[in-house]
């Protein structure tokens, strides 16, 4: 492992290695800080070099954490660190405070193999360091565990409040993870005097789910098509541009087979609902012409050739789906900036605020409210006539072609140049 000074232009200027090989490298200022590249990411990380105290915590990822800003919280959390666990017991309880709460979250992710009912354990520990220990997500990651306030878990469980159930078992992980770290035998190490959210219920927080309106305008539209046409991986692209071409939930296109696609007739024979009455008999979903043209080109593809879903077998996984919606956000915000750099970003999306654009759109068109639903298949009818079909397929090739003057637009005002105001 290599030893440097790391400032911000060697870290920006240090390679990625083929074969998604990670390197290691040591700041020689903070000894206990790694930086590590690989896998198309940069990332700090703390290495405690404590006796009992083991693991690696991640500090963050490189652009968004500085590396002066990570050099800061490796110093803290050795100071922290050393003076929780290298005092005698007599001055634990008056140094042990120090501990930063994200140190007290490893300690219990390495511990929790040891539970008796352990099946989960991995998936825990994941949840824990992706959502209590990233400073990123969590603002007070780094703050000493005994001056964690209520207040505190309550603005962290807030923050989640658009996502009710992800806010639900956020607030069950801190409580079970305080009723842990309230044990006699680590109250006194850890510097806790007493469980800040022992009284904290879901129905005190009314962490119900609340009704999301989220459209995209025009701009955000034009952004995000011209976001899915730059990306790399034509299963990707293809991906992004079908939901805007189809409409269906992400899930359900994700899990797209070749073998229920019948491109000659522009049909796509999807499975229904395991809860529906009528689970045993497909569901008869048309696609437009764009669409099958999307789907030709990439069965073409080597890669997609040799797999038995569309866009491959891991693409509706809910994690692939989360780094993918980044990918796109992070090129739209990039499109925003350029076509209207005074104009307010607006609130965060998701990819369901595409589906939902992209009925307003059909509707736009002169598209029944009832034939627009189905074309998406927010209201799949059982019985699906031929009219029915009929219908539904001039839908989503207004819709196309509405998609299409949407990208034209965004085309016509890059050749008319920055002073040109998008509309």
């Amino acid at each position: 492992m290599q030893k440097i000074h790391l400032t911000d232009d060697i870290v920006r200027s240090l390679p990625f290695t083929a074969l998604g090989r990670r390197v290691h490298f040591a700041d020689t200022t903070v000894e206990n800080m790694r930086l590590v590249v690989g896998g198309g990411r940069k990332a700090f990380y703390f290495v405690p070099d404590q006796p009992g105290i083991s693991g690696i915590l991640r500090i963050g990822e490189y652009p968004e954490t500085a590396t002066e800003t990570a050099r800061e919280v490796a110093t803290r959390l050795k100071k922290a660190v050393s003076g929780g666990v290298a005092n005698p017991p007599e001055q634990s309880e008056q140094l042990a405070h120090s501990l930063p709460f994200a140190a007290v979250v490893e300690l219990q992710a390495q511990q929790l193999h040891l539970r008796r009912h352990n099946r989960s354990a991995d998936k825990d520990a994941k949840f824990l360091k992706r959502y209590l220990i990233d400073p990123s997500v969590n603002p007070w990651a780094l703050k000493p565990i005994g001056m964690v306030a209520a207040t505190d878990v309550v603005n962290l469980i807030y923050s989640m409040r658009d996502r009710p159930a992800l806010a639900r078992t956020c607030l069950s992980k801190v409580k079970a993870l305080f009723n842990w770290a309230m044990h006699p035998s680590r109250r006194v190490e850890f510097g806790l005097p007493a469980n800040p959210v022992s009284d904290i219920t879901p129905r005190m927080l009314d962490l119900r789910p609340r009704w999301r309106d989220r459209h995209f305008s025009e701009l955000e539209m034009r952004a995000y098509l011209a976001a899915a046409d730059r990306l790399e991986k034509p299963s990707q692209r293809v991906f992004c541009q079908a939901l805007t071409l189809t409409g269906q939930r992400p899930l359900d296109l994700g899990m797209m087979r070749w073998s229920e696609l019948n491109l000659d007739k522009g049909i796509w024979m999807k499975p229904r609902d395991r809860d529906s009455l009528y689970s045993n008999t497909p569901e008869i979903t048309p696609l437009s012409e764009r669409t099958v043209s999307l789907l030709l080109s990439l069965r073409c593809g080597t890669s997609s050739a040799v797999d038995e879903y569309v866009f491959g077998s891991d693409f509706a996984s809910r994690g692939k789906l989360a780094r993918l919606r980044g990918m796109v956000d992070r090129r739209m915000s990039d499109y925003l900036r350029g076509a209207a750099p005074t104009r307010p970003r607006g609130e965060p999306w998701r990819w369901h605020d595409v589906r939902r654009s992209v009925i307003e759109i059909l509707m736009e068109a002169g598209t029944p409210v009832e034939i627009a639903r189905r074309a998406t298949g927010s209201a799949p009818d059982p019985m699906t006539s031929t009219t029915a079909l009929r219908s539904i397929r001039e839908a989503l090739d207004r819709l196309a072609l509405a998609l299409n003057e949407i990208r034209q637009d965004g085309e016509r005002d890059d050749e008319d140049g920055p002073g040109h105001s998008p509309g």
